[in-house]
């Protein structure tokens, strides 16, 4: 017998609709719906798994978002990937922010060492003393952020997907800090770091950072310049009546 909720037969696309509960504050309702998707032959995959964790965090229920990263460990991280950084850093913001800066670090290892594969001699480099102050969550935060930076495999996707992401938050100083972990490594940004980049400057109203960002940082690396970064630095500049 089917149990209760969506029929066999549920196109994937469905699902991710029905995950986006968690915009609601339903994240329960959201959890019920992806533990679903198994009994109906539609498995999750890496934004099924970002879309529940952040709504589970938002909703402070942060003891079946810590199940759920177990999840992720043995089904979509098994062999390492640098992409999944994102999720877990949703995770190990909330326990930041929640006072469970203990939990959030222990978490950090094993993050590094299941979800991330990175290799002993990387994690045992860490200092991680100066991220038990309880009194400063942000401080703490930036100090986790880059440890899974340093400690883990050096890989485009995993420096794409954090830098992209910090940026997107407005985290301007921690996503150029990923930047320049990526240069003295040897890779360069690509083309969507520099976008995201942009957008974050542009919001704040740095306007003169932004222009750098076409003038001289992109001709740094190997991409070019695309319509969308003029449109976002063109935008910026309306916006300050230059």
């Amino acid at each position: 017998m089917a149990r209760e909720g969506l029929s066999p037969g549920v196109p994937p696309q469905r699902y991710d609709c029905s995950l986006g509960a968690c915009r609601f504050k339903k994240s329960n309702l959201a959890l019920n719906i992806f533990q679903e998707m198994d009994f109906q032959g539609c498995y999750p995959d890496r934004e099924s798994y970002m879309i529940l964790m952040k709504g589970l965090c938002d909703d402070g229920r942060l003891d079946e978002a810590i199940h759920l990263l177990y999840s992720m460990f043995w089904r979509i991280s098994q062999k390492g990937s640098g992409e999944d950084i994102v999720i877990y850093r949703i995770l190990l913001d909330a326990l930041c922010d929640d006072g469970k800066v203990e939990e959030a670090l222990e978490i950090l290892g094993k993050v590094l060492r299941k979800g991330l594969k990175a290799p002993k001699s990387r994690r045992q480099r860490l200092d991680l003393s100066r991220c038990r102050d309880r009194e400063d969550s942000e401080a703490t935060k930036r100090l986790i952020n880059e440890a899974l930076i340093r400690g883990g495999v050096p890989s485009m996707d995993s420096y794409s997907a954090m830098a992209i992401g910090l940026y997107n938050e407005g985290r301007v100083d921690e996503g150029d800090k990923v930047l320049d972990e990526m240069h003295k490594r040897g890779f360069f940004p690509s083309l969507p770091m520099y976008e995201a980049k942009a957008e974050a400057l542009s919001k704040k109203g740095r306007v003169s950072e932004v222009i750098k960002v076409i003038k001289e940082d992109i001709k740094e690396g190997t991409c070019v310049s695309s319509v969308g970064l003029y449109n976002t630095i063109l935008k910026c500049l309306c916006n300050a009546g230059d």
